[in-house]
């Protein structure tokens, strides 16, 4: 029997954004195209620049297609340290995934809880707007982005270098944000037991898993756990990203106000 291929992601790497167009190296056209654009302005709010983007997905098949689109937002030292570097988010209603990423899990698989107030496995109550400390650990968790509002956000801040960061979407494009935590748990290669990183996900679906999975999962939190794309459809999403020099995180992100 012929495995089912996992869902489509597409990728933004690091936290300091390089914009890629995406380019066909083949003969052949994939079924379902991507590509980026970039739009930038100057500092807003007086303090922050921002970056924005726009991005658009076309399905060119004769049949409709599930897409689990999600950016990948990844941090890593320096600037991410488990014991300092804060994260705030615009999320409520959240779960722990049943499967571990890594093979050091600290929180209770499968359980569901309110951000940021998260379940572990031996009875605590750690608190998600930090990085689990302790090495070796793994996680990873899903949540809704907050529906009293029309844009989502995540923010990371380090009190190191007094840089905050984050991005800011439209929850109607990407309703869930989950988040990976790798801290010395993988040993084998290129993990070598020493990477310390944390995933901010923000997407369409909840958890990185098979297409088959993801539609047999169908909705999560009373939420759909992925998004439909027509045949010869187009799907069209935005975000941006600020950066600024801080002494406190900031609590919230907004959507920029562009002319």
């Amino acid at each position: 029997m012929r495995s089912v291929p996992a869902a489509p992601r597409f990728f933004d790497l690091a936290y300091r954004p390089v914009w890629l167009r995406a380019t066909i190296l083949t003969s052949l056209i994939p079924p379902v195209l991507m590509t980026l654009t970039k739009r930038s302005s100057g500092p807003f709010n007086g303090t922050a620049s921002t970056s924005g983007s726009a991005k658009w997905c076309r399905n060119l098949s004769a049949m409709d297609r599930p897409l689990a689109w999600t950016q990948h937002v990844t941090l890593s030292p320096p600037f991410l340290d488990p014991a300092t570097t804060q994260f705030r988010a615009s999320k409520t209603r959240s779960v722990v995934s049943q499967a571990d990423p890594g093979f050091n899990a600290y929180l209770t698989p499968g359980r569901e809880f309110s951000w940021p107030i998260a379940p572990r496995r031996d009875g605590g109550e750690p608190d998600l707007r930090q990085m689990h400390k302790t090495a070796p650990a793994s996680g990873y968790t899903a949540h809704l982005a907050d529906p009293q509002r029309d844009h989502a956000y995540f923010v990371a801040f380090t009190p190191r270098f007094r840089q905050a960061f984050g991005y800011v979407w439209k929850r109607a494009d990407f309703p869930w944000l989950g988040i990976w935590e790798e801290n010395c748990s993988r040993q084998a290669s290129p993990w070598d037991g020493k990477t310390i990183t944390r995933g901010m996900e923000f997407g369409v679906s909840p958890f990185p898993e098979t297409r088959r999975e993801m539609v047999d999962r169908n909705r999560l939190l009373n939420a759909d756990a992925y998004k439909w794309i027509a045949s010869r459809a187009r799907l069209d999403a935005e975000y941006w990203i600020s950066s600024q020099v801080t002494d406190v995180i900031p609590e919230s992100l907004t959507w920029p106000k562009v002319s």
